[in-house]
C-alpha cells in the first residue's frame, strides 16, 4: 500500500497488519507522538512509515513487550515525473538501497502512453499480486 506523510514524502508498506492479517489499507492514516502512522481498522495496531509498530492499543505500559520488535515489511520508493516507482525485493527482509536503477523515460510529454516491460527477480506470490494489481504495466517473470 502507498500513502504519504502530511510533509507529501510517500511511503509504501506490506498491505497487512502483522496482528491479524487485516489489510492496513482499509484502516486510516493518524499522528502517534508526532509520527505518521496507519492504524489498523481491527484492533487498532500502529506501523509507522519505517514499518515498525509504534501502539498496540492492549499493551497498558506495565508489560515487558517492546511493539518497536514488530514490523511490517516496508518498501523502498522513488517519486519521479508523477510516478511512484515501489522497489519489490525477492528477498522479504531485504530493507537496503536498491542495487538497480530507477527507471529513466527521459523527457515526458503531457500525457505520457507507454508501456513498461521490466524482467525481474521476486517470489511467485508477489510477482502474481504485482501483475494483478500492477493495471496496464505488463512483466516478463524471469
Amino acid at each position: 500500500m502507498l500513502a504519504r506523510t502530511d510533509q507529501g514524502d510517500v511511503f509504501a508498506l506490506r498491505d497487512i497488519c502483522p496482528h491479524r492479517l487485516v489489510p492496513l489499507s482499509s484502516g486510516r492514516q493518524v499522528d502517534t507522538d508526532g509520527e505518521p502512522t496507519l492504524e489498523c481498522p481491527y484492533h487498532g495496531w500502529r506501523c509507522g512509515a519505517d514499518g515498525v509498530c509504534k501502539h498496540m492499543p492492549s499493551l497498558t505500559g506495565s508489560e515487558p513487550y517492546d511493539p518497536a520488535k514488530v514490523k511490517v515489511r516496508r518498501y523502498p520508493v522513488h517519486e519521479a515525473n508523477g510516478a511512484v516507482f515501489v522497489f519489490v525485493s525477492d528477498d522479504p527482509r531485504f530493507d537496503d538501497v536498491p542495487d538497480v536503477p530507477v527507471p529513466a523515460f527521459g523527457p515526458l510529454p503531457d500525457k505520457p502512453k507507454f508501456v513498461i516491460e521490466d524482467v525481474f527477480n521476486a517470489l511467485m506470490y508477489d510477482a502474481v499480486v504485482g501483475i494483478i494489481n500492477g493495471g496496464g504495466a505488463r512483466h516478463r517473470l524471469g
